[in-house]
């Protein structure tokens, strides 16, 4: 009877380390679970005349992704719906390193923080608004004139002394010349500006209207603010997503009536420089540390409610297509002082 006790024990002992072991080995999946629960405000400066601190806050969430996982941590993803098991490659992109993903998150980042501080100044009905640095070229079609000419990497400031500030001036400016008319731009390469006139390629099956032969994108923009105003982002590793939440606490911090009404008002979402409201990813994990951290309500963009709603338990799940329905639904809420 004691030769059997003690070999049942032994096996229990056994299976326990085997089961301790497992859960320490690397699989190759990938994770997304939960992160941090940030209040915005402390991330937000904003010039002392014209700042108003009100008792509620807005709080943004984040998403754990990494790849490999432990054993453990696959076996947490197979049990709580609000851990996620992932492909690998959809935490690091195949031809991407570490590196390239931090840059790209971090403007990322940055366009955003840039974004909601002047979308969120203008709801608030301030004069704010950006102003293009140009057109850059990233690359030159086969027989354009612009071969020998420009480089990818050139920003395009003036078309025929006439500013270019986006993209959509220098296509407009391009489009409204005469197919037998010379385009004098002005660009800027290493720190030097440089003058370069390009004959126009005509109207072709492809194009209605005369063209360069080139392929162009934003050269980023600077804010014009009426006041001193700065977003810096704590404990964020990149991405657009905190968006949203950015612009609803600019426009609450310039703003003498609180829209949270007292409470903790949870969100994601990107921002548009019209005010929409864009998807984002891992909202069932930024629900789940909406809750956690004892938020109210969480606003979701309208394609990822139907996820941010499956997995919320305690928190209102809030579908938001634009700032102002944001501004909207808050602005309707009882105050809960």
């Amino acid at each position: 009877m004691r030769r059997s006790v003690g070999a049942l024990v032994a096996v229990i002992f056994v299976l326990a380390m085997l089961g301790v072991g497992a859960s320490l080995v690397l699989t190759n999946d990938g994770i997304e679970a939960p992160g941090l629960a940030l209040s915005v405000e402390p991330m937000v400066a904003v010039d002392a005349a014209h700042r108003h601190d009100h008792p509620g806050t807005f709080i943004l969430t984040s998403v754990v992704s990494q790849t490999p996982i432990l054993g453990v941590e696959w076996a947490l993803a197979k049990v709580d719906p609000a851990v996620r098991l992932v492909p690998p490659e959809s935490v690091v992109p195949e031809n991407a390193t570490p590196q390239s993903l931090a840059r790209q998150g971090f403007q990322q980042l940055d366009e955003s923080t840039a974004t909601a501080t002047v979308v969120g100044l203008r709801e608030a009905g301030f004069d704010a608004r950006f102003v293009g640095k140009g057109a850059a070229v990233t690359s030159i079609v086969p027989g354009s004139p612009a071969l020998g000419r420009l480089q990818p990497g050139d920003v395009i400031t003036t078309l025929n002394g006439n500013p270019v500030r986006t993209t959509g001036d220098l296509i407009q400016g391009i489009q409204g010349l005469d197919p037998h008319a010379t385009a004098q731009l002005q660009i800027e390469r290493g720190g030097q500006s440089l003058n370069v006139a390009l004959a126009l390629l005509p109207p072709d099956a492809t194009n209605s209207h005369p063209h360069i032969g080139i392929a162009i994108e934003s050269a980023g923009a600077d804010s014009e603010l009426p006041f001193p105003v700065k977003i810096t982002p704590q404990k964020i590793v990149g991405g657009p997503s905190a968006g949203l939440m950015f612009t609803l606490t600019v426009y609450n911090l310039v703003s003498p009536t609180d829209l949270t009404g007292g409470r903790k008002i949870a969100g994601t979402g990107t921002i548009n420089m019209d005010g929409t409201v864009g998807p984002i990813g891992g909202v069932e994990q930024k629900v789940a540390a909406a809750e956690a951290a004892g938020a109210a309500y969480f606003l979701s963009p309208p394609d990822n409610y139907a996820a941010a709603l499956s997995v919320a338990r305690h928190i209102t799940v809030v579908k938001i297509a634009t700032v102002e329905d944001a501004i909207a639904f808050l602005r309707a809420l009882p105050a809960s002082y």
